[in-house]
């Protein structure tokens, strides 16, 4: 995991619209991360495994430009992430199942401000939904 605290010094030039002690965009304070995996021989030259990946991402704040109509910069909202995977892996080759953001989150990654959409919409960039898959690969 991890703590920053990231903020700026000074203001920065006027048309990028960052004032002293502003966060820095897009910077979280907490991030953080939890992995885990078990292997284990099922016979011969085959081994199985599961695992998984816990991931937070903290509150953090929009481009120095995207500002409420009182002048604080937009906040991004936190969120989390589940991973999940199982796979066996014999001969050279390996199949593996896999979902990730199983809880199917929505997390914002990028907030475009005001301006950028007719009527004054705010448009969001978002982490990729659920996704649920199989690979199959081959050493050689």
């Amino acid at each position: 995991g991890a703590y920053t605290d990231a903020y700026l010094t000074e203001d920065t030039d006027p048309t990028v619209g960052g004032f002293d002690d502003d966060p820095l965009p897009y910077v979280p304070e907490w991030s953080v991360s939890l992995n885990g995996d078990y292997d284990w021989i099922v016979m011969g030259d085959a081994t199985a495994y599961v695992g998984g990946n816990l991931s937070f991402t903290g509150d953090r704040t929009a481009d120095f430009g995207v500002r409420t109509p009182e002048g604080s910069i937009r906040e991004v909202p936190s969120y989390e992430t589940i991973d999940l995977r199982t796979g066996i892996l014999f001969g050279g080759w390996s199949i593996e199942a896999y979902a990730s953001n199983l809880t199917d989150e929505r997390g914002v990654t990028s907030v475009f401000g005001e301006g950028a959409f007719p009527n004054s919409a705010i448009g969001v960039g978002v982490i990729r939904p659920r996704t649920i898959g199989l690979t199959v690969g081959a050493a050689f």
